[in-house]
């Protein structure tokens, strides 16, 4: 089975520190590591300040980058079976770890992104799971998405084998909570289910928020047919979300206010005029006429840049965002 997973980052390198910034990507799938390869992407103006670490389940670690390549700009790399050869054979299901450290001052950098492509043999794994017959209970299979955003577009793959479909009921349920009836009872006596549910019956999910546990619940009504959820897989598209209170002048209230708007990053918030950002305000009530976001625009362009330092440095001479 090929697994393949990434974690959209977008987060700052602490500069000059020995913690350095760690990002994990969960793995579900059991079995033993046949092939591997990670690709790294950051931006940093002086990658010869770089040391990065991938760390596996099994708590082997490999070294991808130490300090070389002295000079060079930006780390874009893709590292295969020559590096990663110590990890393979061990557990690929649980946390990967990917460790990135900044060891020197001055230079400033973003771990944009990173993703894992693994093979694994699950030649000694169940690739079933039994359905509770005629329990209310039923069965709850959980994946779980590490990367954070909204919700533009989804799909969800169930393969399901079982003699009479009409027995079945299947929800998604997302992290919040919000469920989706996507399969009731339907097909009467046809047997087994391999379905692709799309937009149209996943609307409902349109605008929720990745991160977090989502399940897939599978109950049999009726007793004597039995069956098993061979697999299931959940795609989707989804709109960066960033902690908009990084921004001096914005709050908890109005982040929702800007997120239920269409604003949910930086990037976003940074290519948004401050008079439309004025008008989402007033349109949520009088309280938030007061509140001038003359200066949210340009704060934002440096959060998406990762110029944090800059940042802080122009927030110490405004007075609650606005310039003093």
């Amino acid at each position: 089975m090929i697994i393949v997973k990434e974690n959209r980052v977008k987060a700052p390198i602490p500069d000059n520190d020995k913690k350095g910034l760690v990002s994990t990507i969960a793995v579900n799938q059991k079995g033993k590591i046949k092939d591997l390869r990670v690709k790294v992407n950051i931006a940093h103006p002086y990658v010869g300040d770089l040391h990065v670490e991938l760390i596996s389940p099994s708590g082997k670690s490999v070294v991808l980058h130490n300090r070389t390549k002295a000079g060079s700009k930006d780390l874009k790399v893709t590292y295969g079976k020559d590096i990663l050869e110590p990890l393979l054979g061990t557990k690929a299901n649980g946390n990967w770890q990917l460790k990135v450290k900044d060891v020197s001052s001055r230079d400033n950098g973003i771990l944009t992104s990173w993703r894992i492509r693994l093979s694994n043999d699950t030649s000694k794994v169940p690739s079933e799971i039994n359905i509770p017959d005629n329990d209310d209970k039923g069965l709850v299979s959980v994946q779980e998405a590490r990367y954070s955003g909204l919700v533009t577009d989804m799909k969800l793959n169930v393969d399901v084998e079982h003699s009479y479909v009409g027995d079945l009921h299947i929800s998604l349920v997302a992290p919040s909570g919000k469920t989706v009836v996507v399969h009731d009872r339907k097909g009467g006596s046809k047997k087994d289910l391999k379905e692709t549910y799309g937009k149209d019956v996943l609307e409902d999910m349109i605008g929720e928020k990745t991160l977090g546990k989502w399940k897939l619940v599978l109950k049999d009504f009726s007793p004597r047919d039995k069956g098993t959820l061979k697999a299931w897989k959940l795609n989707m598209k989804f709109q960066s979300i960033d902690d908009l209170k990084k921004v001096e002048g914005i709050g908890p209230k109005i982040e929702q206010i800007l997120n239920k708007a269409g604003i949910s990053s930086f990037s976003r918030l940074s290519a948004t005029s401050a008079r439309k950002v004025k008008e989402v305000l007033e349109s949520a009530g009088d309280r938030y006429k007061m509140h001038d976001p003359t200066t949210w625009g340009e704060q934002a362009r440096m959060a998406a840049a990762g110029e944090w330092k800059k940042l802080e440095k122009w927030q110490d001479e405004l007075d609650g965002g606005r310039v003093a």
